[in-house]
């Protein structure tokens, strides 16, 4: 049987300002790895890997997105 890390850290970003309505979400394993998803609100969303990319990457991409008009959900 094959166990999913443990989750460390989550983050919900949302992007309503004009007609944009975008989320993206990033997930922090224990093992390093972070997952990030993103997409218009309320359809599919699109997701990529990171393996071992750790914390700070994470903190990294998410400034990014506050730069660029996401706030907390």
């Amino acid at each position: 049987m094959i166990r999913e890390p443990k989750l460390r850290y989550k983050v919900r970003l949302f992007n309503t300002r004009g007609n944009h309505f975008k989320e993206w979400r990033a997930e922090l394993y224990s093992n390093g790895m972070v997952i990030t998803r993103w997409g218009r609100i309320g359809s599919s969303l699109q997701f990529k890997k990171f393996p071992f990319a750790g914390m700070d990457f994470l903190m990294e991409k998410e400034d990014e997105k506050i730069k660029k008009g996401y706030r907390y959900a």
